[in-house]
């Protein structure tokens, strides 16, 4: 089964990372996928199922938090389009420039008509997700619109209950109410207003640079491969024994230790749930469990005993 993680982890999500960076994979074949790299991880056979496993999300949990690392095709495709979606609405290249003038219109908003692309569908599933969740730094001030993106921590439009219909009229950037380094509003819009005011003009500005966008869930403000799958990924509580370095161990032999926390070993009593018999292969006399193999049967207790007097370590009382 080691092996097996290798291969899943080397070959087979490797082969499939530089289409999923690009393009929107159906949602269906993403879980056909996951279930047949689930079942060749438990049985070697992308068609057989395993008989006693571990849930598929525990498995794709952080070793620290119980799980084996792995990674899931749906939450890979989403990370991996988040990160071509920010891309696309940050980066100044050649490609990216090209392609932002035949999807959006001012002020990078998508445009309303049809439009036939391969591309288009995975990043216009993205796009609002990202903006909600960035803000604009304030740098020349012509592609920020004042009323409707977020520069100051929220929408000044949200704040104000502007109606969506009249929203939609909006297309002032900053630099028109920013005039030769001075903010110009209505009187009637300080009094009622005054707090927003006061929030405008503390606000940074650097106005030999352009206006940039940072993600709020990044430190540093960039949305990275890595870091889309972390936000994005289910979350687990810690678990003690995460943090347990098991390298002394054979991969194989880490497994099952794996397996067993987990009481997910192919036991007599799991075995005896799917219709198989249940009485212990070691001692014959007690149903077979996780706790019997490695601690209650007599035959193990010998075991224990032997490795307690050659090494020289304490067993309880009970032992």
């Amino acid at each position: 089964m080691a092996g097996r993680i290798c291969l899943v982890e080397s070959l087979i999500l490797g082969s499939l990372v530089h289409s999923m960076m690009v393009y929107r994979w159906p949602g269906s074949l993403l879980k056909e996928l996951d279930s047949a790299i689930r079942n060749f991880l438990w049985t070697g056979d992308v068609s057989q199922r395993g008989n006693v496993m571990v849930a598929w999300s525990r498995c794709c949990a952080p070793k620290s938090k119980g799980g084996l690392g792995m990674k899931s095709l749906v939450t890979m495709k989403k990370a991996y389009l988040l990160r071509f979606t920010w891309d696309f609405l940050t980066k100044d290249s050649e490609f990216f420039s090209f392609i932002r003038g035949r999807y959006l219109e001012n002020f990078l908003l998508p445009r309303v008509r049809y439009i036939s692309s391969s591309i288009w569908g995975g990043l216009k599933e993205h796009i609002s997700a990202l903006t909600a969740d960035s803000k604009w730094l304030i740098g020349d001030r012509s592609s920020v619109r004042f009323w409707l993106d977020n520069w100051l921590g929220f929408l000044i439009a949200d704040k104000l209950d502007i109606p969506v219909e009249v929203r939609k009229f909006d297309t002032q950037p900053e630099n028109h109410y920013y005039i030769n380094g001075v903010w110009n509003f209505s009187p009637d819009f300080i009094i009622k207003c005054l707090d927003i005011v006061r929030l405008i003009v503390t606000t940074p500005i650097a106005p030999n640079s352009s206006d940039s966008r940072v993600w709020s869930k990044s430190l540093h403000g960039q949305v990275t491969s890595q870091l889309a799958y972390l936000h994005l990924r289910p979350s687990f509580p810690s678990v003690a024994w995460g943090e347990v370095d098991l390298g002394f161990l054979y991969p194989s032999s880490s497994l099952d230790l794996w397996r067993a926390i987990h009481n997910r070993l192919p036991t007599m009593d799991s075995i005896r749930r799917r219709g198989g018999p249940s009485i212990s292969v070691l001692c014959f006399k007690n149903a077979e469990t996780v706790d019997h193999i490695f601690s209650e049967c007599s035959f193990t207790r010998t075991i224990w005993q032997r490795l307690s007097a050659l090494y020289r370590f304490h067993l309880d009382s009970g032992w």
